[in-house]
């Protein structure tokens, strides 16, 4: 694009300059979701979230996790160094039940993608003996 700015001043003399800028936007094929645990999964807590992003580095991955049979839950856990893979630990002792995570991969502070929701199912604790 071309930006042009045009000036007059009290005595009619004109002047005008101008830039050219490119406009940016999320790469069409970048994705974020979650690879482990798998959607549908049983897990027991505490548990590793991984994410995988695809065709860009973020510079965090957060994990937002809400409660389905418990909807006053809600909690997120973020990852700000991508070096070593994007993981958290959901270790926070949520209770047994079905939850709902989304995963948003942030640049600049822009949310630029974020992942369909994964239902994942935390088991009822073994009895102790």
């Amino acid at each position: 694009y071309t930006l042009t700015a045009r000036a007059v001043d009290n005595n009619n003399k004109e002047g005008t300059a101008s830039i050219s800028i490119e406009v940016e936007g999320k790469a069409a094929s970048a994705t974020v979701e979650l690879s482990d645990p798998v959607a549908g999964s049983t897990i027991s807590l505490p548990y590793d979230l991984v994410a995988q992003v695809n065709s860009f580095d973020p510079d965090r991955v957060i994990f937002a996790i809400s409660g389905v049979d418990n909807p006053s839950y809600s909690k997120s856990f973020t990852d700000t160094d991508g070096s070593d893979g994007w993981s958290v630990s959901w270790d926070d002792g949520a209770s047994a039940g079905t939850y709902s995570i989304t995963i948003s991969a942030v640049q600049d502070g822009v949310d630029i993608v974020q992942s369909d929701p994964a239902t994942v199912i935390i088991a009822e604790p073994e009895p102790t003996p």
